[in-house]
């Protein structure tokens, strides 16, 4: 299977710097496109077999040979390597994107977790390392991805103070650089076209269903979802700038609050102070100075509340979680438990904002989260931290601010998932009630509609006390909303009354089955689609398979909870993922666009955030309004998208649509 490979070495990568300056780059490329650009004579140098390198003054080269051939362009997690060509030289932004339109680059990274996905191995190889002869490497490394799928070990070239030292060699002919420099750069592209070849090989999945088994190519879907990676490191190259000073006062008002919470807490007997060196290891690690007593709050559980089952544990131990530890009498209790998010705020995100800080700023630091490019639906992730799961509040969002002369588009996906979900029920069974909704109100709220129902009204008495702030109306919609979030991906009753705290909704399990029966009622084909999803597991002993024609993806060893959420929300992740793609190439390559100058800089799910020039800001919101919804609606033509926009200063939850004078949309908290 003919391609190129490449890779690329450079300076460290810190925390600070996603794409390091380039010194210089190994290509594997078959002998006659070598020939016809001159590889190894007018540019580059031969080292063996197919195998060239470059230097960076040589990187123009390389991408004229790969614009002149028509072979896929391949490297293992190839969104580094092109971003480090795009800052090496930003004049490569917009060929580097007609590349991807044209279907010409290519992953080894997302094409092993596109096979593990495929066979329901995917969360289990995340965080493994394989046992090679020389070393152990994480599974989704190119050396993890050549011995499981070539049988190739290279654990001999991987020596880590090699590739973190490649400053030795810049700027070296290659023919005076130290053995081990050669050799780790070809390791890293020798066999690349063979990794290429063999996941090739192994990517063919069989999908059963009950009318019969159609084989399906696990790797369809690589070379869009490589261009994903590429535009989600872009934004993680890019950065949010962080208001240090906001951050320093949002630290004391934890520190402040959670210090209350502990000192009653040990004032009530539930908690014991630490001494010694358990209290020194607390300061050195932002740890609160105390120890709860565990037998001390069980013993409050089984005063304060009835011992129904969900109170225990597998093991049969009473909880002692935040939302059992809520519902109790004691005061200090009740406080300990509200103050949980709290903790997490203070021993997750403020470390990660305050790390943003440069060495020569006080005020104000740029983060730059990592993002993780596929799970088993297709979603991302993120981490260090992850601003895809950011809490509307708590403050953390807040801390995250324009840079100077520029605003925040926040757009958002309105009532996506149950849009997507009545695209999935048309394209499975023909027909959906949901779906007919949406189509002849565009602007169908779900939630409203159930809470209606649930209330004996009409909907558009329903909506009439949405608008007003009604308490009842509001409170049944939020249960709704837990509702139509739970049951499509076939929840079960005691598993739903979980899922609802999160909500802050307190049902019981009686009143969950009576819930899902009432959603049911109303819309009874998606009681056929479960049922379908069931049949789809009973068919594979090792669990259903997802695939959607859509999009191609596959996802195997699917649980019957796993493979009814897979369906709608893989094809929203897919939509909203074709939304930021589209909208990364226009800031960056499009200089006809109103996006262009623009930064998008974060990626959650169904809501993309933009950094744009003030005078830009109207323009470009409405433009990324027009990408988003018609990028979903390549997914879900049947079904109509709408996205919300907001625009502000600072990335908050009351942010919203505020226009000047003049029609214009201006920052909410300007």
């Amino acid at each position: 299977m003919r391609c190129i490979g490449f890779d690329l070495e450079t300076h460290l990568i810190t925390d600070q710097i996603k794409a390091p300056r380039l010194i210089c780059g190994g290509v594997n490329v078959p002998s006659d496109i070598a020939e016809d650009c001159g590889l190894g004579r007018s540019w580059g140098s031969h080292v063996r077999g197919d195998i060239f390198f470059f230097q960076p003054d040589e990187a123009e080269n390389f991408i004229s040979m790969i614009e002149g051939c028509d072979l896929p362009v391949v490297a293992h997690n190839a969104a580094f390597d092109w971003g480090v060509l795009a800052a090496h030289d930003p004049k490569f932004i917009s060929r580097i994107f007609t590349l991807f339109q044209q279907k010409r680059i290519d992953c080894t990274y997302i094409r092993t977790m596109a096979l593990y996905n495929s066979t329901g191995l995917l969360k289990v190889m995340r965080g493994k390392k394989l046992e090679l002869q020389h070393d152990r490497v994480r599974a989704f490394s190119l050396a993890g991805s050549l011995f499981a799928f070539s049988g190739i070990d290279i654990s001999q070239y991987k020596d880590h103070s090699i590739q973190t030292s490649y400053s030795r060699v810049e700027g070296l002919p290659y023919e005076e650089w130290p053995d081990a420099y050669r050799e780790y750069l070809c390791g890293d592209v020798e066999y690349l076209p063979r990794l290429y070849a063999d996941q090739q090989a192994v990517s063919e999945v069989r999908v059963v269903r009950p009318w019969g088994t159609q084989v399906v190519g696990a790797l369809k879907p690589s070379k869009r979802r490589a261009c994903f990676h590429f535009c989600l490191h872009l934004a993680s190259v890019w950065g949010v700038r962080v208001d240090l000073n906001a951050v320093s006062r949002l630290r004391q008002e934890l520190e402040s609050s959670l210090n209350d919470a502990a000192d009653a807490l040990v004032e009530a007997g539930f908690a014991e102070r630490l001494t010694g060196r358990a209290l020194e290891r607390a300061i050195e690690f932002g740890k609160l100075p105390i120890r709860t007593t565990k037998k001390l709050l069980q013993e409050e559980v089984e005063r304060s509340l009835d011992l129904i089952p969900d109170l225990y544990t597998d093991k049969g131990n009473l909880k002692t979680s935040r939302d059992v530890l809520v519902r109790c009498e004691n005061d200090a209790v009740v406080a300990w438990a509200e103050a949980g998010a709290q903790r997490t705020l203070l021993s997750t995100f403020i470390p990660a904002l305050e790390s943003s800080r440069f060495s020569n700023r006080r005020d104000y630091g740029i983060l730059h989260t990592n993002f993780f490019p596929y799970s088993e639906t297709g979603r991302v992730s993120a981490g260090r931290p992850n601003l895809l799961n950011v809490a509307r509040d708590g403050g953390v969002r807040e801390c995250l601010v324009a840079r100077p002369g520029c605003c925040f588009i926040d757009i958002d996906y309105e009532g996506n998932e149950m849009r997507v979900l009545a695209q999935v029920l048309l394209d499975m069974l023909g027909q959906s009630r949901l779906a007919s909704f949406y189509r002849e109100d565009p602007s169908f709220d779900p939630h409203s509609y159930m809470a209606a129902r649930q209330l004996g009204l009409e909907y558009r008495e329903g909506l009439s006390l949405k608008k007003e702030g009604n308490s009842e109306f509001k409170k049944t919609r939020q249960i709704m909303k837990c509702v139509n979030f739970g049951f499509p991906g076939g929840m079960s009753a005691r598993t739903f009354v979980e899922f609802c705290k999160g909500y802050k909704v307190r049902v019981t399990v009686q009143e969950a089955e009576r819930l899902k029966t009432f959603f049911f009622q109303q819309f009874p084909e998606i009681k056929t689609y479960l049922y379908h999803i069931g049949r789809f597991c009973d068919l594979s002993p090792d669990g259903g398979v997802g695939y959607l024609h859509r999009t191609g993806m596959v996802s195997g060893g699917r649980q019957y909870c796993q493979l009814a959420n897979f369906h709608f929300q893989s094809l929203a992740a897919e939509g909203a993922l074709t939304a930021f793609a589209i909208t990364t190439q226009r800031a960056y390559s499009d200089a006809s666009s109103a996006l262009y100058g623009t930064r998008p800089i974060l990626f959650v799910h169904d809501e993309i955030l933009l950094e744009a020039p003030l005078h830009k800001a109207h323009d470009a919101a409405m433009e990324l309004k027009s990408v988003m919804e018609n990028a979903m609606m390549l997914f879900t033509p049947d079904i109509p998208a709408l996205a919300e926009v907001a625009c502000s200063l600072r990335w908050t939850k009351g942010a919203y649509e505020r226009y000047d004078s003049h029609g214009k949309l201006i920052p909410s908290d300007l």
